[in-house]
């Protein structure tokens, strides 16, 4: 049997186009002011802005899991290094 669509929890769109493609896949990010969303946790330009934190005299914020949904839902875009 078919579920109910329900309307997205973000754009309140019965068929969200936005959130229809985010899969409830598991992608990281960091706590801090990031923009980016990876696929991977060990992904070279997550660790190289984690880096660049470091070199400018700041803590680098922690790396957190979170569904790729609720990534998308917060505006944040995939990585171009790691979603290639």
């Amino acid at each position: 049997m078919n579920e109910p669509i329900e309307p997205c929890e973000s754009h309140f769109l019965m068929e969200c186009k936005i959130c229809a493609n985010a899969k409830n896949e598991i992608v990281f990010m960091t706590t801090g002011s990031s923009l980016t969303f990876h696929a991977k946790k060990h992904c070279n330009a997550l660790k190289h802005g984690q880096k660049l934190v470091k070199l400018s005299g700041g803590e680098p914020a922690p790396i957190i899991a979170l569904h790729r949904k609720q990534a998308v839902n917060n505006g944040k875009q995939q990585c171009q290094v790691c979603f290639k």
